[in-house]
């Protein structure tokens, strides 16, 4: 299993990835300068969700066990999809063989990961899913939900976070006008607009540095697959989105 931060459980690679990239961890002790740049940021996340594919060793029930482990990146709360390869189709004129048919199965949410294999749940009860059953994580763009905090800052960052994301190409991030996640129940929102994920993000003043919180939702059980507390103080040397916080800090004193 993955092991627990003090402040809860993350993919190794994607904890480490912002601590080195952009983070100060709450409770270090002393404030620092970090110098923040928000594509770096968004392949942090990207890389949170590798492309990997594997196959079903043993269904029991709901819960089926799979080959892929700690090294294949995945973590728990990941949205898994499980096809059965059908027959091989053939270009209509050299007779070439293309590919084979897919028939997808059902979504799997991963709930252990060991160290040679992982243990997950159907989110959509099928009896036909069987050992050698493919399983992976999908190549193409993720629904992601991005919804801020109540704050002005708050707004800013998820604004600015949601531009980087979707710049990568590896997301597909709900826009502000389809209301992700909005209401008083925003997994329920997000999970009703098609998104596999909901990212929150909270950030406001303090002493004008920025308190900044980010939590990684997977929405169909509301599993909380990351969160990262962290202070950032604002820097000549940052990107647009500490600039612009620094700007919005000067206007809006404590």
């Amino acid at each position: 299993m993955r092991g627990k931060s003090g402040i809860s459980a993350l993919g190794a690679n994607f904890l480490l990835a912002f601590v080195l990239l952009v983070f100060v961890w709450v409770g270090i002790g002393r404030p620092a300068e970090v110098v923040a740049n928000l594509d770096d940021i968004a392949k942090a996340v990207e890389s949170f969700f590798p492309k990997v594919s594997g196959n079903v060793t043993k269904v029991e029930g709901p819960e089926i066990v799979f080959d892929l482990g700690r090294e294949s990146g995945i973590s728990p709360g990941l949205v898994l999809a499980v096809y059965r390869l059908g027959e091989v189709f053939n270009h209509p004129l050299t007779g070439e063989p293309l590919g084979r048919f897919e028939e997808t199965l059902g979504r799997v949410e991963v709930m252990n990961v060991e160290e040679h294999d992982s243990v997950g749940v159907l989110l959509e009860p099928n009896s036909r899913v069987a050992a050698g059953d493919g399983i992976r994580l999908t190549g193409g763009r993720i629904p992601l939900a991005v919804v801020s905090g109540p704050s002005k800052i708050s707004q800013i960052v998820a604004r600015e976070f949601s531009v980087s994301l979707s710049e990568i190409g590896r997301f597909r991030v709900l826009k502000e006008g389809e209301e992700a996640g909005s209401g008083s129940d925003p997994v329920g929102s997000a999970r009703a607009l098609g998104a596999d994920y909901l990212l929150r993000i909270d950030a406001d003043s303090l002493n004008r540095a920025v308190s900044f919180k980010m939590s990684l939702v997977s929405t169909p059980k509301g599993s909380e697959i990351g969160h990262l507390d962290a202070r950032v103080e604002p820097s000549s040397k940052s990107d647009l989105i500490l600039e612009n916080i620094q700007n919005y800090l000067l206007l809006h004193p404590n």
